[in-house]
Formats: structure tokens, C-alpha cells, sequence
């Protein structure tokens, strides 16, 4: 499995040593960064598409939505974010 991150430039606590053991203990994980949304979105195999209202940080502590989006959507949100042409 690959997992595609993909991450706001400001603010990522995501260090280049936790990729490296995540990617050498199951392998598959890449991340970016981009300015291009302020939104979470969860894309499952090109094929399902979500738009998270609120920061995961807080799952669990606060109510907030995910709301499902038209697959159509997919292609576009990917050239925005830079990692589809």
C-alpha cells in the first residue's frame, strides 16, 4: 500500500526521520507539502473522495463532519495539490 501525504508547509511537525523509519519498517509513504487548501481531504484509491470539516488533532474530542464528494472532484483537488498532471 502507498500512502501519499500531503501537507501544508507551515506548521509540519512531520520530521524527515519519521518518514524514513515509517518507510523502513512498512514502506510506501511519501509526503509534500502545499499551500493549496486550507481543507483536509481523504483520498482512498483514486476512487473515494472526503472532505474532513476539522483538524484531526481533535477526533475524538469534538463533533465535526466528513462529508463525501463526487469522485469527479479527485482529479482536480490532485493537479491543484501538485501530485497529479
Amino acid at each position: 500500500m502507498n500512502v501519499e501525504v500531503v501537507t501544508s508547509p507551515r506548521g509540519n511537525k512531520l520530521a524527515q526521520s519519521d518518514i524514513e523509519k515509517f518507510n523502513d519498517q512498512y514502506g510506501g509513504l511519501s509526503v509534500k507539502t502545499s499551500a493549496a487548501f486550507h481543507d483536509r481531504f481523504l483520498i482512498i484509491d483514486d476512487k473515494e473522495l472526503y472532505l474532513i470539516g476539522a483538524s484531526l488533532k481533535d477526533l475524538g474530542r469534538k463533533c465535526f463532519g466528513f462529508s463525501s464528494l463526487a469522485k469527479s472532484n479527485i482529479t482536480d483537488i490532485l493537479t491543484r495539490l501538485g501530485v497529479r498532471d
